[in-house]
């Protein structure tokens, strides 16, 4: 028999998947060597088994949620009634021949199922040698690109968006190549996100998405803005009170380094992790400058200053929230 469950994006197709092979696992523990799985993604594939692996696992303790809620499915989609214990024990049993089985736990991307179809064909064909299949699609998207924009019109709504685009692009302050930008454009748009959520992108007008954009570069510029004067503002105190960067908590990779050097060098294009970093979490969270083994000179020259470490310590503080 062969099931098919389809589903748009976002409506919980992974959900409803481990759901359907929890099911049968726990209706059979042997079941799962004749289910197959597809995937557009490597991450949902990693996702799907752990998955199924800590369902198995938690309804193998005997998870009162977790036993009810399969219960609830089983009655709801297979019109079987379960007791707790029957699900448990075979949930037990399931877990231990998939794990002990696991070459023939068969969740796959696509392309890594057609690559596993190839090779097992190829002696078939006359083919002998190893071979890889390999998905690069770059090239055309390049060729793609070249082709729309050779073909653009002078009086095309698409001129426009490519105009604001290309504004978009100077008012980042480097250098602009169009094919590039657009390039990495593309492969934004080819994300599992965006296809969750290409409705919601195809409903923006231009005049609307313009709009936001430009509210979305003001909030950038705001706050690269005052990450630049919590800089200024932990430079000047360190002049002040005769602190180096290498004084505070953890030393020269520390707190002084992230707030003196990393935090002056921030700005447009870079990833809020560069600076949201485990070192900022932590202070964020104790407000501690120094460790508790400081030595009594550096906190005698904090004290100079104390109250505008504390005020500066809870701008950073407002800033990240």
């Amino acid at each position: 028999m062969v099931t098919v469950l389809s589903a748009s994006a976002g409506s919980g197709k992974t959900f409803n998947i481990a759901s359907f092979y929890i099911s049968k696992a726990i209706q059979s523990e042997q079941s799962f060597e004749k289910i197959l799985a597809l995937t557009f993604t490597n991450a949902a594939v990693s996702e799907m088994k752990n998955r199924i692996i800590q369902k198995l696992h938690v309804l193998s303790l005997g998870d009162a949620k977790a036993i009810d809620e399969l219960i609830e499915y089983e009655k709801t989609e297979n019109n079987l009634t379960l007791t707790p214990q029957q699900i448990q024990e075979k949930a037990k049993k399931a877990l231990h021949q998939l794990l002990h089985n696991y070459q023939k736990f068969s969740i796959y991307t696509i392309d890594s199922f057609f690559q596993r179809i190839l090779r097992s064909s190829l002696y078939e064909i006359g083919i002998f040698n190893s071979n890889d299949l390999v998905v690069d699609n770059s090239e055309i998207i390049s060729d793609t690109i070249e082709r729309f924009l050779f073909s653009l019109e002078e009086e095309n709504e698409i001129i426009e968006w490519l105009k604001q685009f290309y504004l978009y692009l100077l008012s980042l302050g480097s250098s602009v190549d169009l094919k590039k930008a657009l390039n990495e454009l593309s492969k934004e748009i080819n994300k599992e996100f965006f296809f969750e959520h290409e409705q919601d992108f195809s409903d923006f007008q231009l005049d609307r998405l313009t709009k936001e954009l430009n509210r979305l570069q003001h909030i950038q510029k705001d706050f690269i803005d005052e990450v630049c004067k919590i800089q200024q503002q932990f430079d000047y105190l360190c002049v002040e009170t005769g602190l180096a960067y290498d004084d505070f908590l953890n030393g020269a990779k520390g707190l002084g380094n992230l707030l003196g050097r990393k935090f002056g060098k921030f700005t447009y294009g870079d990833k809020l992790d560069d600076i949201y970093t485990k070192t900022l979490i932590n202070f964020i969270n104790s407000k501690d400058w120094f460790s508790k083994s400081a030595k009594a000179e550096l906190i005698s020259k904090f004290r100079l200053r104390e109250q505008s470490f504390k005020k500066l310590a809870d701008n950073i503080e407002n800033l990240f929230k």
